[in-house]
């Protein structure tokens, strides 16, 4: 088809535009300011572009990764129908409708030649100039206030996190080098800039995930090359061997640092994560066909287990989001067809990305698939150990890889009306993820109120930020009617608490917040055996959760069951300082030593207790048990 300068050009400078917004764009109003945000710009930027160019709606498209890529989508949203909380799975299918029309756009952009090959490079060396430039700032900033060595995670960008920008960065650097190589003049020369500054800070943000896929993309992409060949890409060793040897002075100089090393090689995280992939393999024993519905991950993650995570998260402080792995992710939540869709994507293009290479294409078509085929390797080593899924940039580069892979393809069985999909897809994305918009943007409030123990406030900022349908949890995966129940609580309204606290375990079955406020409430009417039955089985998720432990031994003590109470504190902190947990243990341990000769359990201790002298205050019974327990010189 003829190339029309007009429509080339709009399209150009539209891309551009969205290169630049898309690391850029945040609304403050938001908890998470760059993820429901750069979901709407897709959304509405996509749909735009639709209208504007209805020939796109029109036109046919590859077969086979067309289909996966819609059925991908609609899964997410058929998912709901079995899902927990399908509020959730709303929010999932929101973001994969936003995302995917860009496939069919720029697929048929550059297959009908209306955007030139040098156009989208400068789109993406615009994308990096706006993720890198302002990462150099906030590197520097904390180079100068000490962040960059004892926390390194105070350093995002503008992306949230410091590993969703070293990702970022990741996936449009290969895109810089091929700008570096085709590109002329300035374009050429700020290129080379850019590489050379994304290299470093790819290395200094000291995320291991980026650093193993930058070096397996490089491998494959290298041993791509010995074997195909192809006879327009001549890597200049000179080069080669500047980055190369920039980023192991880069490891060697970080490596000095004891702060960085001790960081480095630390490994929790790798023990946490492997916790949570335990879990996911426990979630997908128990729905081996459906899985658990989109979205639906973080709020059946509890029900496997806290034990072997961070102590935040046992306390109910923190919730695990994720499971730090895509591939797991997606098979947990939509079940062995979520994950088959999925790396169906990733497998046919990288076929498609092999084949290219060697089919003859000119220099500027070989230089693009090459980067596009590094991408696609990074970002698939990259889903191994981290979500680059959920996030907008992330996702919109593995829709530009398919884009360039299959429309530099010679041949493929195309089909039509298959576009027609995306309107409705783009406008239910639209409204969504705009409802979620107006939910989280009061979340704000929920949170001040409840920092603040402001009943009354807390309650009417809980109302108007939840919505039943579309927005149920916040940001820590904590469902909203828990606040207003846990309100109603506090002021004695308790018919009023059991109906928000019964709509918050409904949403989010096994949250140990929502279950310690039920434990709370049963304890307050008098149903201490029930109370007590919800202790257990919430411990029995989360051992040490110390809120939930204080709760069961005081309901022990009003009973008078100072054995009972004793063996709880004795999963609390021994040397905590908390005046409740003090007065509790002495009050167990001088019951427990009256009631020996009836009970006879704790011997040791209770023997101990006889031999300590004389034990008046509560302070003496807390000094003799820790000095039992070897916690005292």
């Amino acid at each position: 088809m003829a190339k029309s300068p007009n429509s080339s050009k709009a399209f150009s400078w539209l891309f551009w535009l969205l290169m630049l917004m898309l690391p850029l764009f945040r609304l403050k109003a938001l908890q998470d300011e760059t993820l429901v945000s750069r979901y709407l710009l897709l959304g509405v930027f996509a749909l735009g572009v639709l209208l504007l160019d209805r020939k796109i709606l029109k036109s046919t498209f590859p077969r086979l990764i067309s289909i996966l890529l819609i059925l991908f989508g609609l899964l997410q949203l058929i998912s709901l129908s079995w899902a927990y909380n399908p509020s959730e799975s709303w929010g999932v299918a929101a973001r994969v409708f936003a995302f995917s029309p860009y496939f069919f756009i720029l697929y048929y952009q550059i297959k009908e030649a209306q955007f030139a090959w040098h156009d989208l490079l400068k789109g993406l060396l615009i994308f990096a100039m706006a993720a890198a430039l302002p990462a150099a700032y906030y590197l520097l900033k904390a180079m100068g206030s000490g962040d960059f060595f004892d926390d390194i995670y105070q350093i995002t960008g503008t992306f949230g996190h410091k590993n969703l920008l070293a990702s970022a960065l990741m996936l449009s650097f290969p895109f810089v080098l091929a700008s570096w190589a085709l590109l002329k003049g300035v374009w050429s020369r700020v290129a080379m800039l850019m590489a050379l500054l994304m290299l470093i800070e790819m290395f200094v943000l000291r995320t291991r995930g980026v650093w193993l896929a930058l070096f397996g993309a490089a491998v494959f992409s290298a041993l791509v090359l010995q074997f195909k060949k192809p006879v327009d890409i001549k890597i200049p060793r000179k080069w080669l061997f500047i980055f190369s040897g920039g980023a192991l002075l880069i490891l060697l100089a970080l490596f000095l640092s004891p702060q960085i090393k001790a960081g480095f090689t630390n490994s929790s995280n790798v023990q946490k994560r492997l916790a949570f992939w335990e879990n996911s393999m426990e979630m997908i024993k128990e729905h081996p066909v459906t899985g658990v519905g989109a979205g639906n991950w973080k709020i059946i993650f509890p029900k496997y287990g806290l034990a072997k995570v961070d102590h935040s998260t046992m306390q109910g402080i923190t919730h695990i989001q994720r499971p730090h792995n895509d591939f797991l992710w997606l098979w947990a939540e939509t079940g062995p067809l979520g994950l088959i869709l999925y790396l169906g994507l990733f497998v046919l293009t990288l076929f498609q990305l092999l084949r290219n290479l060697g089919a003859g294409l000119n220099k500027e078509q070989q230089i693009v698939n090459l980067a596009a085929l590094f991408g696609l390797v990074s970002l698939a080593v990259f889903s191994f150990s981290d979500f680059p899924l959920e996030r907008a940039s992330h996702s919109f580069f593995l829709m530009l890889i398919l884009a360039i892979a299959w429309a530099s393809a010679p041949k493929a069985k195309e089909q039509g009306y298959l576009a027609y999909a995306l309107v409705p897809m783009l406008a239910l994305s639209i409204f969504v993820n705009y409802q979620r918009y107006q939910g989280e943007s009061k979340i704000d409030l929920v949170m001040k109120a409840n920092a603040d123990q402001n009943p009354k406030s807390l309650i009417k900022a809980t109302e108007a930020a939840f919505d039943a349908q579309w927005y149920t949890l916040d940001n820590y995966a904590n469902p909203l009617p828990y606040y207003s129940g846990k309100a109603y609580m506090f002021t004695d309204r308790l018919p009023q608490a059991k109906v928000d606290l019964d709509m918050a375990r409904n949403f989010a079955p096994y949250n140990i917040l929502v279950l310690e406020a039920f434990t709370q409430y049963y304890a307050r009417q008098g149903e201490d055996n029930r109370a007590l039955a919800l202790a257990d089985s919430v411990l029995e998720i989360s051992p040490h959760f110390e809120m939930l432990l204080l709760m069961k031994a005081e309901i022990h003590l009003k009973r008078k069951e100072y054995p009972d109470a004793l063996g709880t504190l004795n999963m609390y902190p021994p040397t905590s300082n908390n005046e409740r947990y003090m007065q509790d243990l002495a009050q167990a341990l001088r019951g427990s030593l009256e009631t020996y000769p009836q009970h006879g359990r704790y011997a040791p201790m209770m023997e101990h207790l006889k031999q300590s002298g004389q034990l008046v205050n509560p302070v003496d019974y807390v000094r003799a048990y820790r000095q039992k327990r070897g916690l005292l010189n």
